[in-house]
Order: C-alpha cells, then structure tokens, then sequence
C-alpha cells in the first residue's frame, strides 16, 4: 500500500495513478531523468513538446 503525503492536493492527484511500466529499474530512471532537469530554465514551448512525447510513448 502506498503512503500518503500531508498534501490533500498532491493524495487526490495521485489518488487513482497507475503505470504500465513493469521495470522498476526503468520507473526509477524515468524519475531521476526528470527530476534533474532544470525546469525553471525550460522554455514553456520545450516542456509542452516533453510532455506530448511523453503521452506518445509506451513504456
């Protein structure tokens, strides 16, 4: 079971999350990939295109 945050609006964002991606090891890099961008850097225009090749892709 998964624990949750003090957050009420971060628990009901996640609250019905769910992954294809069977690979912990790939879960984990997607996450450490992601959490080293430099997001105040991007350019708003970069993150939208990310964020749609993301929503293409199927782990």
């Amino acid at each position: 079971m998964l624990k949750k945050t003090k957050s009420k609006k971060l628990n009901s964002i996640y609250a019905n999350a769910s992954t294809n991606i069977s690979e912990p090891a790939n879960l984990e890099k997607i996450i450490k990939d992601l959490d080293a961008l430099d997001w105040f850097s991007a350019s708003e225009d970069g993150l939208g295109a990310l964020y749609e090749g993301l929503l293409e892709k199927k782990c």
